[in-house]
């Protein structure tokens, strides 16, 4: 099984706001060669959160 784990930080400008992180997941998951299979996005902060959106641009 080949796993790839690649951290990205954000900084907010206000103390709630939304960021659309897609291009930078889809940048990661280009770098790591995989094909087929899962990306994991998970918050690592306890005041932070993700809420996935599907967008499938690259169907």
């Amino acid at each position: 099984m080949k796993s790839f784990k690649k951290e990205l930080w954000f900084h907010t400008k206000s103390r709630m706001e939304f960021i659309n992180i897609t291009p930078k997941v889809e940048k990661a998951v280009k770098e790591s060669g995989t094909r087929e299979g899962f990306c994991l996005v998970n918050a690592m902060h306890i005041t932070a959160s993700s809420r996935p959106f599907y967008f499938f641009a690259s169907i």
